[in-house]
């Protein structure tokens, strides 16, 4: 058969516009930029975040990529949410406590003995999301949170065996109700970001600090820490989202494999935080912190004494027109439900 030029320009223009027509439809590469204050070396990256980022991708078939800034190289802790918020990352961790009063619900994980463990306070947090805390996380998808295991006192010299040892101890609090829990012990509350708190104990800056084992290795304070009590009265919850925008421009295919991977890897972040917490003992005890036993009929003298926060802590919110009083309602069912996990 006689082709003419002219019908071999037409046939190509064809199969030009045909390749542009599927290549339309095919699914483009999402690749999304993840924000990350903790360094690619620890505990945070190697046991929650690696293995979860990894999952959905692999789910995906790589369609979906993570561009991953460590070490803070988008901004500092406490810069997270903002950069979720105004778009200079679009995906990130943020601690609810850091962020001035923004989060008012999300600060309930921080009031005195809330939680006995890493699964408890991070089932009833993932249980209160929907209703209650995304809403107060403005312009971003609250994928999930978490908490590490409760904390203990960390102290570099100063023994904290019974009530009247906080007596004026110069500690680092951490948010607002943490620097409340301190106060009515009688310490003397400094604040100190996280990163410098090694520096502060070795300098003498701050005697002690509320601080959970996992967190103390992960930043290295076994090393300027002589102590350690380990009275789990205070939990710190962190936030994992993604901007709101970010995650709207997603196929619902690809917001259901990562909704989907979260859900399945909540179990296995509690196992990897048990694990890491009780590795992370054995690393202070082998560096030499003494672990201080803190008698049960101190431990109820300091409940006496911080448990009116919870009631001033609801009063307060009232006040400022969050409806705390029906939070605490769905709060206090969620900690009796979980109250027995490990």
């Amino acid at each position: 058969m006689k082709i003419t030029i002219k019908k071999l320009g037409l046939c190509l223009g064809a199969v030009v516009m045909l390749a542009a027509s599927l290549t339309g439809t095919a699914k483009a590469e999402e690749v999304i930029k993840f924000s990350a204050y903790f360094s690619p070396e620890g505990f945070t990256h190697k046991g929650i975040f690696a293995p979860l980022l990894r999952e959905i991708e692999e789910e995906s078939n790589g369609e979906i990529k993570f561009e991953i800034y460590s070490s803070g190289a988008l901004g500092k802790m406490t810069q997270q949410y903002d950069l979720l918020k105004n778009g200079l990352a679009d995906m990130s961790l943020y601690i609810p406590a850091y962020s001035g009063g923004r989060f008012p619900l999300s600060e309930a994980a921080t009031l005195p003995f809330a939680f006995t463990s890493v699964s408890q306070g991070t089932l009833v947090l993932n249980e209160l999301i929907e209703k209650w805390l995304a809403p107060e996380h403005k312009n971003v998808k609250l994928l999930f949170m978490h908490t590490p295991p409760p904390a203990g006192v960390i102290s570099a010299k100063k023994t904290v065996a019974k009530v009247s040892d906080f007596e004026g101890l110069k500690m680092r609090s951490v948010g607002a109700v943490g620097t409340d829990i301190l106060k009515v012990l009688g310490a003397n509350v400094l604040t100190v970001p996280l990163p410098e708190v090694y520096a502060a104990l070795e300098r003498g800056v701050v005697d002690a600090s509320i601080m959970d084992p996992v967190s103390s290795v992960s930043y290295k304070l076994h090393e300027p820490i002589t102590k350690y009590t380990p009275l789990a009265f205070s939990s710190v919850a962190t936030a994992t989202a993604m901007n709101q925008r970010r995650w709207d421009s997603l196929t619902p295919e690809h917001q259901a494999i990562i909704t989907g991977v979260i859900k399945r890897s909540l179990p296995r972040l509690i196992e990897n935080y048990n694990g890491e917490n009780r590795r992370s003992l054995d690393v202070m005890k082998e560096s030499g912190v003494e672990i201080i036993e803190f008698p049960a009929e101190e431990r109820e003298r300091i409940i006496e004494k911080v448990l009116p926060l919870w009631a001033e802590w609801v009063e307060e919110k009232e006040s400022e027109g969050v409806p705390a009083k029906a939070f605490m309602v769905d709060f206090e069912a969620a900690r009796k439900k979980y109250a027995d996990k490990p």
